[in-house]
């Protein structure tokens, strides 16, 4: 398991993800990270959650 860092347009999220043999199997945001982010930007968790999950998808495909 290792946490990165990934930007959003709602700043900087922690995003873990969990590996078996060398394939990625989940990945979560940060939940404290979600709600800070949510709470300064005035929107709803989910829309943020929904970010981080993208950008650590995008990440992931682009190798980084």
């Amino acid at each position: 398991r290792e946490v990165r860092k990934v930007s959003t347009m709602y700043g900087t999220i922690g995003v873990k993800t969990a590996y078996l043999n060398g394939e990625a199997v989940n990945v979560m945001p940060e939940y404290d990270d979600v709600a800070s982010a949510a709470t300064v930007h005035g929107v709803p968790f989910t829309t943020v959650w929904e970010a981080a999950l993208s950008a650590a998808r995008i990440r992931q495909t682009a190798g980084a």
